[in-house]
C-alpha cells in the first residue's frame, strides 16, 4: 500500500534523527561519567583499545549495500533460489572479512609490547591487549550484524531497522550509566560485546521467523566471486577512513602514554559529532539530488541546488565554529576538567579544516547519485593513506597538540582540492559554488570576531552569557550581510507558520 510505505518513510526518518540526537547526546553524556569513574589514564586505555578496534569497524551500511540492492532485486523479479544463492555468498564473504579483521586486531594485540614498551607499563599492555581481543572478536560479529540488518533493510523494514539502532543506542547508556559504580574500565568492553550478541540474535531471529529468510548453502564460483570483487574495494576503503580518523591514538599512545590517548579522543570525539550534524543534513537531501540525476536535470540545476544547501550548511556549521572558538576551552574544562583542556587545540583547526568539506558534503550525494563510487572510495582512500603517513611523522615531533596536523592537510588535499576538481570534471562550476558560499561569511566573521573578542576580553562574562551573545550577534549578522533576499522571506515564512 502507497500510504502505509509513506507512513513507514516517515517513521523511519523521524526515528532515524532521534537516535542521532540520541547517539551525540549519550555519549556527551557518557563521556563526564566514565572520565569521572576511572580516571583520565583509564579512559585513555579504553579508548586506545576502542580507536585500534575501529580501524576494521562496519556499523552502517557500508559494505551492505550491495546485499540491499540484491535482496530488493529478487524480491522485485521473484527470484527466490538466486536470493538464497546470493545470500549465502555474501555470508561466506563476510565471513572471510570478519576472519581477516579479526586476526589483524589480534596480531595487532601480539606485538603491543613492542609498539608501547617505551609508554605503557607492562600491566597496562596486558589489559590493552585483552580489551582488544574483545573488541576484535565484538568487530567480527559486527560483519554479521550488518549482514542481517542490510537484508532486513532489502525488505524495506525500515521502521524496524531505525528501531533496533535506537533501541541500541539507548540501552548501552543505560547500562553504562546504571552500573557504572560496579565497573572496571574493562566491563565497557563486555557491555558492547554482550549488546552486539544480543541484537545479532535477535535480529538473526526477525529475519528468519518474519521474513522467512532463507540460505542456499552451496557454494558458487561466480558469484562469490562477484560478491567479493564488489564489496572488496567498499571494505578496503572504508577501512583506511577509519584508521585515517583512529590511528591518531595508536601513534600518541606510543609517544606520549594513554592519559594522552584520552585527550586526543575527546578531541576527536568532538569533531566526530560537528561531522555527524553535516553529513545528517546533508543526507536528507540524497533522494532528491538523485531523482535530479535520474532525471537527466543539467549540471546549473544541480548546482543550483548544491549552493542552496551549501549555504544554509555554511550558516549552521560556522556558528559551532565560533562558538567552540570562544567557549570550547572554557566548555571542556567544565564538562571534564583541566586534563582535557589541550582537547580544544586538537579539536579547533580540524573543525576549521573540516568547514568546507561539511558545507560542499552535498556534492557527495551528486557523486553517489552518479553511480561514482569507486572515484569516491579511490579519493577517500587516497586522503587516508596520506593522513596516516603524515600522522606517523609529524606526531612525534610536533606533539599532542600538533596531532592534528595531518588529518587537516589530508582533508584539505583531497576532500577540498581533488575533489573538487572531480565534481568540476561533473560538469559543476566550483568557483561558483565558492563564490555564493564563502565571502560573504568571511566577512561576517571579519566583523564578529574581533568585537566578541574584545567585549569578552574586557568583561568577566559567565559562560552562558558568552553563549547568548555570540548567538544572537551572529545571528543579526548573517541575517543582513549573508542572508540573501529570498532567503530571508523564506526563513520568515518558516517563521510564521512555526508560530501559527
Amino acid at each position: 500500500m502507497p500510504g502505509t510505505r509513506k507512513n513507514e518513510l516517515n517513521i523511519s526518518v523521524l526515528l532515524s534523527y532521534i537516535g542521532l540526537f540520541a547517539n551525540v547526546a549519550g555519549s556527551l553524556a557518557v563521556v563526564p561519567i566514565v572520565v569521572n569513574a576511572f580516571g583520565t589514564a583509564e579512559y585513555g586505555l579504553y579508548m586506545l583499545a576502542y580507536s585500534v578496534g575501529m580501524y576494521v569497524n562496519v556499523d552502517g551500511l557500508g559494505i551492505g549495500g550491495l546485499v540491499v540492492r540484491q535482496v530488493k532485486a529478487h524480491l522485485t523479479l521473484r527470484e527466490e533460489a538466486n536470493q538464497r544463492s546470493f545470500l549465502f555468498q555474501a555470508l561466506l564473504v563476510f565471513a572471510l572479512m570478519a576472519l581477516a579483521s579479526f586476526a589483524a586486531l589480534m596480531l595487532i594485540g601480539a606485538s603491543a609490547e613492542a609498539i608501547f614498551a617505551r609508554s605503557i607499563d607492562a600491566g597496562n599492555i596486558a589489559r590493552f591487549r585483552w580489551m582488544l581481543g574483545l573488541t576484535a572478536l565484538n568487530c567480527a560479529l559486527m560483519f554479521f550484524y550488518n549482514l542481517i540488518i542490510s537484508v532486513i533493510t532489502g525488505y524495506d523494514k525500515l521502521v524496524f531497522i531505525k528501531g533496533v539502532a535506537l533501541f541500541r543506542i539507548l540501552i548501552r547508556v543505560a547500562l553504562i550509566i546504571g552500573l557504572i559504580g560496579r565497573l572496571r574500565v574493562e566491563s565497557l568492553v563486555v557491555i558492547d560485546l554482550a549488546i552486539t550478541a544480543a541484537l545479532i540474535a535477535f535480529t538473526l531471529a526477525y529475519a528468519l521467523a518474519k521474513l522467512k529468510v532463507r540460505l542456499r548453502p552451496r557454494f558458487d564460483k561466480g558469484v562469490f566471486r562477484s560478491v567479493f570483487q564488489k564489496t572488496g574495494f567498499v571494505f578496503i576503503s572504508l577501512v583506511s577512513d577509519n584508521v585515517c580518523w583512529n590511528s591518531g591514538s595508536l601513534i600518541v599512545a606510543m609517544h606520549f602514554g594513554e592519559a594522552s590517548v584520552g585527550v586526543f579522543s575527546i578531541a576527536m570525539t568532538l569533531c566526530g559529532v560537528f561531522s555527524q550534524l553535516s553529513a545528517s543534513i546533508s543526507g536528507l537531501f540524497l533522494p532528491g539530488m538523485t531523482q535530479l540525476v535520474v532525471t537527466h536535470a543539467p549540471p546549473a540545476e544541480l548546482l543550483k541546488k548544491m549552493i542552496s544547501i551549501g549555504r544554509s550548511l555554511m550558516a549552521l556549521m560556522t556558528l559551532v565554529i565560533v562558538g567552540f572558538g570562544f567557549v570550547g576551552r572554557e566548555f571542556l574544562v567544565m564538562y571534564l576538567g583541566e586534563a582535557f583542556y589541550h582537547a580544544y587545540s586538537i579539536a579547533l583547526p580540524l573543525m576549521i579544516a573540516l568547514l568546507y568539506p561539511s558545507v560542499q558534503l552535498v556534492g557527495d550525494s551528486v557523486i553517489q547519485a552518479m553511480d561514482r563510487f569507486n572515484a569516491r572510495s579511490a579519493i577517500q582512500l587516497l586522503s587516508s593513506l596520506t593522513a596516516i603517513a603524515l600522522g606517523w611523522w609529524l606526531i612525534p615531533r610536533l606533539g599532542l597538540e600538533g596531532s592534528w596536523v595531518g588529518l587537516a592537510v589530508s582533508v584539505v588535499v583531497f576532500r577540498v582540492g581533488v575533489t573538487n576538481a572531480y565534481l568540476m570534471r561533473l560538469g559543476l562550476s566550483m568557483r561558483v559554488f565558492f563564490m555564493q558560499t564563502v565571502p560573504r561569511m568571511a566577512l561576517v566573521l571579519a566583523m564578529l570576531c574581533p568585537v566578541v573578542w574584545l567585549l569578552f576580553n574586557a568583561a568577566q562574562t559567565a559562560f552562558i552569557a558568552k553563549c547568548l551573545i555570540i548567538s544572537a550577534a551572529y545571528a543579526v549578522l548573517t541575517w543582513l550581510c549573508y542572508f540573501s533576499r529570498d532567503e530571508r522571506l523564506k526563513l520568515a515564512r518558516l517563521a510564521r507558520r512555526g508560530r501559527g
